[in-house]
């Protein structure tokens, strides 16, 4: 499975899935909070596959491969709380290069208040209010788990303005070719860009990245198929098709009338 870095629009979101997710293995620059309040959810950590059962939680530092997948027959209701380290570096210094062999805390070792603030977090309040429980939520779930240092390998300078740049202009027309020419390098050195710093082909990532926009349309509008292919920049609703089945595992009508029905 490829590996691919994220970059999120918000530096803290608050997720509620009523059901089990599947996410590709990935990473990126914040810390990663699962709850499950029901059910089982089933994540790997750097290649290792874990169980997340009722009122477990796991946390993921910066800068680790992750991955969120199903089994049939299984369903889950959870919480994700995704956020920029920087929040709480004063207090918690190694919050951004921490490291732990054990991201899974069973339900036992939890705080009853800490419990408390993931059932009550809610992505519509205000932001200071947010903080607060996630203060509370961190601080306990951080004292839980073996955490060690790590030198930190992020995504930075070229390679980082890249992502950007194809996080704004997915919709137009991206190649080696015109990434060269925006960034005054070779096609070569594009795709080592891409071979070695994002770990995956250009071509792949920019039909993830274009599928996770479209994705978004079909859940919050009413544009037909054919126009969220368009604004997402895939050439052909052919194309459009085939890409989002590779990467969701369902056409995109399929995928809009599923997430509707909920």
């Amino acid at each position: 499975m490829s590996l691919f870095y994220e970059v999120l629009k918000s530096d803290f979101s608050v997720i509620h899935n009523k059901k089990q997710l599947g996410f590709k293995e990935h990473m990126h620059k914040y810390v990663e909070i699962l709850y499950v309040f029901s059910g089982t959810q089933y994540i790997t950590v750097e290649g290792r596959p874990y169980a997340v059962r009722q009122g477990e939680a796991a946390v993921v530092f910066p800068d680790t491969a992750h991955a969120y997948f199903k089994k049939p027959g299984n369903s889950a209701d959870e919480l994700i709380l995704v956020f920029d380290p920087a929040y709480l570096l004063t207090l918690f210094p190694l919050a951004d290069s921490a490291y732990t062999k054990t991201p899974v805390i069973p339900k036992k070792r939890i705080d009853a208040e800490t419990v408390y603030a993931l059932e009550t977090i809610d992505k519509n309040m205000p932001v200071e209010k947010k903080l607060g429980y996630l203060l509370i939520i961190f601080s306990d779930l951080y004292g839980k788990t073996e955490i060690t240092r790590r030198t930190r390998i992020p995504i930075k300078n070229l390679a980082e303005k890249i992502i950007n740049y194809i996080d704004t202009n997915y919709s137009e027309p991206i190649t080696r070719e015109s990434l060269a020419k925006e960034f005054n390098v070779s096609k070569v050195y594009i795709t080592k860009i891409f071979s070695e710093k994002i770990k995956i082909n250009l071509r792949t990532y920019l039909g993830q990245i274009r599928c996770r926009k479209a994705a978004e349309l079909l859940r919050t509008t009413d544009f037909t198929v054919t126009a969220i292919g368009s604004l997402s920049g895939f050439e052909s609703e052919r194309t459009f098709t085939r890409v989002f089945k590779e990467n969701f595992g369902m056409s995109p009508g399929a995928y809009r009338k599923e997430i509707r029905s909920e």
